[in-house]
């Protein structure tokens, strides 16, 4: 770990015969609209100082030094506590206090990083710059910082104010007229740099690969948030399917909606070479969307435009973004390309504000959040019945759903009918492609169909990585491990921060028997999301099958912690449990799925694996049969799924195999 640099000393020669003059300097650090003084430990935001105890400002400093990296807990306790014994708490509390000082909210971690177990990283894009120190200088307080102007329109410094009152005083007319010239002509080249030429000054062939964080909308929260994340998310469907830039899905950008990450950190933490990121704002029937693109390496504006519309004119609005933006990438589009990105799918402005509310409440998957949206969806298709993406969205969420919510028999003709009618409106559309391969899948087991559906949305969409990730989970319940790797890993190619792309590597690796990889991966994805349930699940079964029962129950236990409204993770856990010889607590989660079933849906597959572990044969297989009775997805794992091995030679299940379409050939 390095530590403040003290202040610099450096000799340089004036003219000649002056001899060579002393100069001191000092190191400073800023980040976002902060500065920081190291030697001084002074921190200040807009010119204004921020009070920090001495603690914090010493975390504050191990963190900016190691920007980017990991700091140790135990390094940092270190640090602040030399020789001093002092609780794990302590470090979490005053972290939480300085996550206060920067203005961050609970659930934001814009400037700095928790890694669960492990330590913090400070995430926001720092820049250490150094300044020569006046006498005046050292009695001021700290200066605003002015951290956004674009250096292509920064001058030289300028002269000390006697100098430049003489320079006015003796200066030629002309010289003024000169000087006042240059001025204008200044101004407007860097006017045209703000509002972005349709032919860019940079070098496009770098960008190739993009993300359109969620934007921000100005005004009240709660009325327009489905909004900014709605229009990203159109962009990126329309700049997705080109092909030619490689765009992070809409899963993927989502972590950063509302919370004011610098785009550059964004940027590097989604992988890609550039970022669109923007403000959203509607005022009556107007509606101002302000739009940058941000070179990640350089963190040069590339673009920037403001689009002013009414709101019913809001497909206006997403062509001329979408044109602008391809015009400064450069793409060189196909007169089918061009279509494809100006096709509006309804001319009914309120039935898009229903399916993008539909998008923004179903996502949420909770139950209330999924039945709002249901209702947006509906909502949509009776303004506007002949509107295929309103039915994708439906087919698309019921698939997300069932067996989490809903059970099967409810869930999927539903997504079948809606996925059907999309198709029917729409061919050209890939996600109703992957809903009808999901639906033969995990309801009809119906394999082959279900391979050339995906083969047919991979041909439309190359490069979605759901899509691919879908695909790779399919294939591994069939048994073609190698394929569903191949699979999943171009998923998380294409995505490689995104956690679902993580955590469903994991997952198959899992089921693929390669436990070590397995729990490599499921780490991975807990260090990008400690708060996601399924990571800390992917490593409990990972551990399990290697035979720490006691981490993998801790693993199990943790993802509880995070969400206990979901059955999978009571399932994993009262597995180990029984494993484990912790046959009451197993007993008791068995209990527990009696009693809610008794008032809401539980997928049997989660008792089956219990029972199994008991070594209760023949409940386990009554459990898995009411499964197959009611169309369960998890029918589809029985192929590959560990937890079943012990009922593998029995009749019934090789009936159960058969039934499901996986006996073996």
């Amino acid at each position: 770990m390095s530590f403040a640099l003290p202040d610099i000393f450096r000799t340089e020669f004036g003219p000649a015969g002056s001899g060579a003059v002393s100069r001191r300097f000092r190191h400073f650090y800023t980040f976002g609209p902060f500065r920081f003084d190291p030697e001084r430990r002074v921190l200040s935001c807009a010119g204004k100082i921020v009070p920090l105890a001495p603690k914090l400002a010493e975390i504050l400093l191990a963190l900016v030094e190691n920007h980017g990296g990991l700091v140790e807990k135990d390094e940092l306790m270190q640090r602040i506590w030399p020789d001093t014994f002092v609780e794990e708490g302590n470090l979490t509390r005053n972290i939480s206090r300085l996550r206060a000082a920067l203005g961050e909210a609970p659930d934001e971690e814009r400037y700095i990083q928790t890694l669960a177990r492990r330590g913090y990283c400070f995430v926001a894009e720092v820049r250490e710059i150094e300044e020569e120190i006046t006498p005046a200088a050292e009695r001021a307080p700290p200066a605003r910082v002015e951290l956004d102007a674009p250096e292509a329109i920064q001058g030289p410094a300028a002269e000390p104010q006697a100098q430049a009152g003489a320079a006015r005083r003796t200066a030629p007319r002309w010289v003024w007229a000169a000087a006042g010239g240059a001025a204008l002509l200044m101004l407007s080249a860097a006017l045209v740099w703000w509002r972005g030429p349709l032919a860019p000054a940079f070098s496009a062939d770098r960008i190739h690969s993009l993300a359109v964080l969620p934007f921000h909308s100005i005004g009240p929260a709660d009325r327009d948030a489905y909004l900014g994340l709605g229009m990203a998310d159109a962009l990126i469907s329309k700049l997705g399917g080109q092909g030619q830039v490689i765009v992070r899905s809409t899963g993927s950008a989502r972590r950063f909606a509302g919370r004011g990450v610098d785009p550059q950190t964004a940027g590097r933490r989604l992988g890609v070479d550039a970022v669109l990121e923007g403000t959203l704002q509607r005022q009556g029937e107007r509606l101002r969307l302000t739009v940058q693109l941000v070179e990640v390496e350089s963190g040069r504006h590339l673009w920037s435009e403001t689009f002013d519309q009414r709101f019913t004119d809001i497909f206006e609005l997403e062509d001329s973004v979408s044109r602008r933006l391809a015009q400064a990438l450069t793409l060189e589009l196909s007169g089918a390309e061009r279509r494809r990105l100006e096709k509006h799918d309804t001319d009914d402005p309120e039935a898009y504000a229903d399916y993008l509310k539909g998008r923004y409440y179903a996502s949420r998957l909770t139950r209330d959040g999924f039945d709002l949206g249901m209702r947006y969806f509906r909502q949509a298709i009776e303004r506007d019945p002949s509107y295929a993406r309103a039915y994708e969205g439906l087919a698309y969420y019921y698939i997300q759903a069932n067996d989490l919510l809903i059970p099967a028999r409810e869930a999927m003709p539903q997504a079948r009918a809606a996925a059907q009618r999309a198709l029917e409106l729409d061919e050209g559309l890939p996600a109703p492609h992957v809903s009808l391969a999901m639906v033969h899948w995990q309801f009809d087991w119906t394999w082959p169909a279900a391979v050339r559906q995906f083969r047919r949305a991979l041909e439309l969409s190359p490069n979605h990585a759901e899509t691919h990730q879908n695909f790779g989970f399919c294939l591994v319940m069939m048994g073609r491990f190698e394929e569903a790797i191949e699979q999943v890993r171009r998923a998380r190619e294409l995505d490689p921060l995104w956690v679902e792309t993580n955590v469903h590597l994991s997952v198959v690796l899992y089921f693929a028997r390669r436990y070590a990889e397995a729990a490599e991966v499921a780490r991975r994805t807990i260090e990008l999301d400690p708060h996601y349930w399924l990571g800390h699940v992917a490593l409990g079964r990972a551990l399990e099958q290697q035979g720490d029962l006691a981490q993998a129950i801790r693993e199990y236990e943790t993802a509880r912690g995070i969400d206990d409204q979901i059955a999978e993770i009571e399932g994993d856990l009262g597995r180990a449990y029984a494993r484990a010889g912790r046959t009451a607590e197993a007993r008791e989660i068995l209990d527990r799925f009696e009693r809610q079933s008794q008032r809401t849906f539980v997928a049997p597959y989660n008792r089956a694996i219990i029972l199994a572990a008991l070594g209760e044969t023949d409940p386990a297989l009554d459990a898995l049969e009411q499964a197959y009775r009611g169309r369960s997805w998890y029918m589809s794992w029985i192929k590959v799924d560990p937890a079943l091995d012990r009922l593998r030679s029995h009749p019934r299940f090789e009936e159960l195999l058969r039934q499901v379409g996986l006996a073996p050939a």
